[in-house]
């Protein structure tokens, strides 16, 4: 780099180093006329960020035909898990090695049902607590695709409105891309960058075109990596291209691959600058089938117990790109509930209408698998009314179909979205027709499970008598569910005498409340399960209560918190505390209740819990 250049490059340096440090600055554009300048300055202001020490700093990539789903969920998952962290240091290091604040980062991926954008915008927000008052967060966006939808306007802009305290967000752009042409976004703050020219972009194109024109390996690696567009593993690269994984590794890093393709941990490579590496027209394997091929490959990786992140979502992305309906229908339907457990509603509810999409009307059991599937997923989100509209035409299909399982379920699934929705009366005509078809498939666990559900639905509307009526029948159920499972069926009993506890405890017979709900904590505590042992505590704690057996309540409600202070369940913990309050303050000990009350308070304000806090004042 020539002396004046080099002074200009630090220059712009500069530049974002004071945008860094503001206090009232939230965004920087960074705009290159080509992806060599723009990915290299990037990472040089990136390095420069994280060698102050005082900067926290993530890297996040949008990718070429992602959906807005994927890349989001990535973002997430990167985050949490501290993958897009550069910095020093381990990433619980970075965050003061903060059990609740991980577990808390933990929660938005797998337990958080609200939109991705949120969960995203809530684990920066949780993030952004731990600095200190000079640091900042920098959240620093490339592209490795082009930007044209005009979506991603709002998408920014939303997240610049929603951005907490001291983050900034950081993004590179191409001249032509929808950011950079939007004349209104960030109008002040961009950096133009590009070397007088672009000898750095022409060099690798050149480079990659030689290769092409040698032919061998080399070709057939690029094309893998060009279609796919997503980092691939060495596994993945073998099952598609055919050759051993060893002979691969080694053309990967070799010198003549070394500026096209880099290694990005592990095992896994990808393209170093995707817009300037062409895709080649070799016949013998187009992008379509090297999806498939790619997709099957996924799949085995997930059959065989390898960790669902990252191919789940790279099995996702395949799907999406493919129009085989029979295919596309059957993997989805294969892998929903594994993305689900992982966090990826959205992702799967995405898959979902996209296979539905392609199936149209040809036929009528796998729409309607696929329609289940579909109200599965929304039920699980709390889209209740959404869940409705797939589960209507499933049943009409399931009842002329004559498939007794997949009609009961779809009836289960009807009757939890309307008691979601309040819609009492027509809930229970479903939940009961599931019921009696459950009694014909003679499912002992799901004649049990039913007659829950049912009672639950009585109690909400307080009706006490057929509530125990449900769930008298529930409790024989799991006790002869455990002849055939003695776990499953000993949790199931352990509920009921739980909900038999809750119910008595409506009525007001205290006595017969506590007797059932320590039946409860017995069983849960036999089968390990400490947080439901726990939870029988407070409710044993709400009876000696009620009772006025007020010393018994505290002691319930201290034995709780302790077990949930183990199980990083500090919120729930601090509940007992304002209960036990509550228990000095019946026995007019209003010292002992100040002194608990303020208690919880402290907690509260400690875990950044405002209507926690504002309860206990």
């Amino acid at each position: 780099m020539r002396a004046w250049e080099h002074e200009e490059m630090e220059g712009k340096q500069k530049v974002l180093s004071g945008f860094f440090q503001s206090d009232t600055e939230k965004i920087h554009l960074i705009v290159g006329s080509d992806e060599f300048h723009l990915y290299n300055f990037q990472d040089a202001v990136q390095s420069l960020a994280v060698q102050k020490q005082e900067h926290r700093v993530f890297r996040y990539e949008i990718r070429e035909k992602e959906h807005s789903r994927h890349f989001l969920f990535r973002w997430l998952w990167e985050t949490v898990h501290g993958q897009g962290y550069l910095g020093f240091g381990t990433w619980p290091e970075a965050v003061g090695n903060d059990p609740h604040l991980l577990m808390q980062l933990q929660l938005l991926v797998k337990k958080d049902i609200r939109p991705l954008e949120i969960r995203f915008l809530e684990a920066i927000r949780f993030i952004s607590r731990k600095l200190e008052p000079d640091q900042r967060l920098i959240l620093s966006i490339v592209p490795r695709t082009d930007l044209q939808d005009p979506v991603f306007v709002d998408f920014f802009r939303f997240l610049l409105r929603m951005l907490p305290s001291k983050t900034k967000l950081l993004i590179g752009q191409m001249s032509k891309d929808v950011l950079a042409m939007q004349a209104d976004f960030s109008p002040s703050n961009r950096l133009m960058v590009e070397e007088d020219g672009d000898k750095g972009a022409r060099r690798v194109s050149e480079h990659y075109a030689a290769i092409a024109r040698k032919g061998g390996p080399e070709v057939g690696i690029m094309e893998v990596l060009t279609c796919l567009v997503h980092p691939v593993n060495l596994d993945c690269l073998s099952a598609v291209i055919g050759k051993p994984v060893d002979v691969l590794k080694n053309i990967l890093l070799s010198p003549d691959l070394s500026e096209l393709v880099e290694p990005v941990g592990g095992d896994f490579f990808r393209l170093r600058y995707p817009r300037l590496t062409l895709p080649t027209q070799a016949e013998e394997k187009p992008c379509d089938s090297i999806v498939h091929d790619a997709v099957n490959a996924f799949e085995k990786f997930l059959s065989d117990g390898k960790s669902p992140y990252p191919f789940a979502l790279y099995h996702s992305q395949g799907l999406f790109r493919l129009e085989d309906p029979e295919v596309v229908a059957s993997q989805t339907l294969a892998w929903w509930r594994l993305k689900m457990d992982m966090g990826a509603g959205e992702i799967c509810e995405e898959e979902l209408a996209h296979a539905v999409k392609l199936m149209g009307e040809d036929s009528d059991n796998r729409r309607v698998d696929l329609l289940l599937a579909q109200a599965e997923v929304r039920e699980g989100a709390n889209r209740n009314r959404e869940a409705l509209e797939v589960l209507d035409p499933a049943v009409e299909l399931l009842r002329r179909s004559g498939r007794t399982p997949q009609l009961q379920l779809a009836l289960e699934l009807k009757g939890r979205a309307l008691f979601s929705l309040r819609e009492m009366e027509s809930a229970g005509k479903a939940l009961d027709a599931s019921l009696n078809l459950a009694r014909e498939m003679g499912k002992i666990d799901l004649v049990a499970d039913l007659c829950s559900q049912l009672g639950y639905l009585y109690f909400s509307r307080t009706m006490l008598q057929e509530a125990e009526r449900f769930y008298r029948e529930s409790l024989e159920g799991y006790r002869r569910y455990s002849e055939e499972d003695e776990r499953g069926g000993k949790t199931g009993e352990a509920a009921q005498w739980s909900n038999l506890g809750h119910t008595f405890y409506a009525r007001g017979d205290f006595k017969k409340a506590a007797e059932y709900h320590r039946k409860a904590l017995d069983l849960f505590e036999s089968a390990g399960d400490r947080a439901a042992a726990a939870n029988q505590w407070g409710c044993l704690g709400h009876t000696f209560f009620g009772e006025t057996r007020f010393e018994e309540a505290i002691e319930a409600y201290e034995r709780a918190a302790q077990l949930e202070e183990e199980l990083g369940e500090p919120r729930k913990a601090v509940q007992r505390l304002a209960s036990v309050g509550h228990s000095f303050y019946a026995q007019r000990k209003v010292d002992l209740a100040i002194q608990s009350f303020k208690g919880a308070l402290e907690r509260y304000r400690d875990l950044g819990d405002p209507e926690g806090e504002a309860a206990q004042i």
